[in-house]
């Protein structure tokens, strides 16, 4: 199965291994003759060691304030990635959720679809939960549970087109079949595979996604396995890395799939793509947890705590804010708001936005000025804040 710090082992200490020799290294993940992925071995031992060393420094432990806020986050990701809901409203999907996951019982295809997520993601972090077939078998039965799809009958439910699909150059459906059977055969076999850590967390969630089989939930599918793997690993800690930063870059992630599958599969640039997203992820869950323990700590702020951020995602709409208002160039009113889209698409209202801003205004996180034209202009004043922003600068390919 490997680990987060598979790099460490013995087998990757010489010089004279023949992958890093040949510099570029081929998984067999969906073939044993035809197109599989492939990639510089040194840049991603490279960068795994970092990832590992860099969550090591500013991953969210179990015990801290942020992690059911982070936790809310993840599955709000998964159902804005799977683009199986009517309902994009970040806020409106997260009450949701913590109805849901507070025993009040689904009333609509929808919420059947989110009560599915969060029972599949529990059994995931289920202590010795392994990766095989007949659990595999068991976190599709519930994803697609009470939606009305046959889902005894596998091959029906397989995607009868190469329509519909993230990208179009997925696999041809007709060979569905024989490669997914490759891809879990893979999936069983972690134990013998030489790499590890989040390079192969990330080779089962591009393979899945090349897969793409059935007819819905794929890309859910593919995070929720690479998660899996994850956790695994993990040596039974809770891991989650909220892929919501990932939801602003989607346009270009979409691009790079693309451009993956149509390149024989050679993963370096979407492999450095998702790397730096992965720091994003981190550094997302690193500064609720800050924003949590700087307000707590500071009697100017703590009093006003629940007026100034009452829910995760104006915590995380003030974050955005922050991230973007520089202290001295600042940032137009207008630029930052085009800054919130996920997925290329506007799913925030205005007024959301300038809520969480006024209150900043109101205590002095932020400032306004107008600028010629009557245009508003924002500034962040806070000194203890720029220091979090300037730390964990968001990350670009």
């Amino acid at each position: 199965m490997g680990a987060l710090d598979y790099f460490l082992s013995k087998k990757w200490q010489g010089t004279k291994h023949k992958p890093i020799n040949n510099e570029r290294y081929t998984a067999i993940v969906l073939s044993e003759d035809g197109a599989n992925p492939n990639f510089h071995l040194n840049t991603r031992l490279a960068t795994d060691r970092y990832l590992f060393d860099y969550m090591n420094a500013f991953g969210v432990g179990n015990t801290m304030l942020a992690r059911s806020e982070i936790n809310l986050l993840e599955i709000l990701s998964l159902l804005l990635i799977s683009k199986e809901l009517e309902e994009t409203n970040p806020k409106k999907i997260s009450k949701t959720i913590l109805e849901l996951s507070r025993g009040r019982r689904p009333k609509n295809r929808e919420e059947i679809r989110i009560i599915n997520l969060i029972e599949a993601i529990a059994l995931i972090e289920t202590e010795n939960f392994a990766i095989n077939r007949d659990n595999y078998d068991v976190i599709v039965h519930i994803l697609f549970r009470n939606l009305g799809y046959d889902i005894e009958n596998k091959t029906r439910f397989y995607r009868q087109t190469n329509a519909n699909t993230f990208v179009p150059n997925v696999l041809d459906y007709q060979k569905i079949d024989k490669t997914l059977n490759q891809f879990l055969g893979y999936m069983t076999n972690l134990d013998d595979q030489e790499i590890g850590g989040f390079t192969q967390a990330l080779i089962i969630l591009i393979s899945f996604i090349y897969i793409s089989p059935y007819q819905q939930n794929n890309l859910l599918l593919a995070f929720l396995l690479s998660k899996w793997y994850l956790q695994t690993i993990n040596k039974g800690r809770h891991f989650s890395n909220p892929i919501y930063p990932l939801l602003y870059d989607w346009k270009l992630f979409q691009k790079l799939v693309k451009e993956t599958f149509d390149n024989q599969l050679k993963l370096d640039d979407l492999l450095d793509f998702l790397y730096k997203e992965s720091i994003n992820g981190i550094n997302l869950a690193y500064q609720i947890k800050n924003f949590d323990e700087w307000i707590e700590s500071d009697p100017t702020y703590r009093h006003v705590a629940d007026y100034l951020l009452p829910n995760v995602i104006d915590k995380v709409i003030a974050l955005r804010i922050i991230q973007k208002t520089d202290v001295d160039k600042g940032i137009s009113s207008e630029k930052l708001l085009n800054s919130f889209r996920l997925r290329g698409k506007k799913v925030f209202e205005d007024q959301e936005i300038h809520d969480v801003q006024q209150r900043l205004l109101d205590q002095k996180i932020i400032s306004k000025e107008m600028k010629n034209g009557g245009r508003e202009w924002f500034k962040l004043t806070n000194s203890q804040l720029h220091k979090l922003q300037k730390l964990l600068e968001e990350q670009r390919i």
